[in-house]
């Protein structure tokens, strides 16, 4: 093989390995709805979004929303993760936010909104929230009209739920709490490792049904595993600063 050849392959070796390697490191910093985006949160990340009509929206850890605002429209995806918004009032605009097949559509209020695997999950803290599928845009029904201090999921499969749970804690991120109340140790995990880079892994299968109350402060991820080892009988084992272990004591 000729040098000239040689050195081609070898070039196009290496542009394969670093194209390979571009599209592994977006993954890894949020997939590409980061592309899409307006603007985003890394993982343990929280990012407070000034809008021209005197709204704010906060994202939560590992988060993107991309805006579409015109003199008609008012309008925001949640392209991934959790957002809250204080919408500025404007009954001429209704400010519309379209997440994972869902519609929220408020004039001027305060609500939670967070897209996942699991759905869309909603409260709602002050005034009043429309929230439907994304194919009812123009109407509400199928669809529900919530107050301050309730709650509603969305699931492609069950559509617009009304739920039970506390709005206010649902919404406790913005001041750096997570708030559980007798919840299992498995769910406790899944939530502390959305702000915490790397991966949480049970070393016993049981452990993830020990029932677990109170605050966490995910500011520091090492503080808030000691508090669980403190409480319940579980061992935090750091190997790496991107793995760490729970094994029952």
């Amino acid at each position: 093989m000729s040098p000239k050849r040689h050195w081609a392959r070898r070039t196009g070796a290496l542009a394969a390995c670093l194209a390979l390697g571009a599209c592994v490191g977006v993954w890894a910093l949020g997939g590409y709805e980061r592309f899409q985006a307006d603007h985003f949160t890394a993982v343990g990340e929280s990012k407070l979004v000034e809008v021209e009509d005197g709204s704010t929206i906060r994202l939560n850890t590992e988060s993107a929303i991309s805006l579409d605002f015109t003199g008609q429209v008012r309008q925001v995806e949640l392209l991934r993760g959790e957002a809250y918004f204080d919408v500025a009032p404007d009954q001429e605009r209704p400010f519309v936010v379209l997440a994972g097949g869902s519609v929220t559509r408020v004039v001027g209020t305060e609500f939670n909104l967070r897209e996942g695997a699991q759905g869309v999950r909603l409260a709602v803290l002050e005034g009043t929230v429309e929230f439907a599928s994304e194919g009812d845009l123009k109407s509400t029904k199928n669809g529900l009209t919530l107050q301050a201090g309730q709650t509603a999921s969305f699931e492609k499969t069950a559509g617009v739920v009304s739920g039970s749970a506390d709005a206010g804690a649902i919404a406790s991120w913005r001041s750096g709490k997570l708030v559980f109340a007798d919840r299992t140790l498995k769910t406790v995990v899944e939530e502390l490792d959305r702000y915490r880079p790397g991966a949480i892994v049970f070393l016993d299968s049981g452990l993830a049904d020990q029932r677990f109350t109170g605050v966490i402060d995910f500011s520091d991820t090492d503080r808030a595993l000691n508090a669980i080892e403190n409480t319940l009988p579980v061992d935090v084992i750091r190997v790496t600063g991107f793995l760490t272990l729970l094994r029952a004591r």
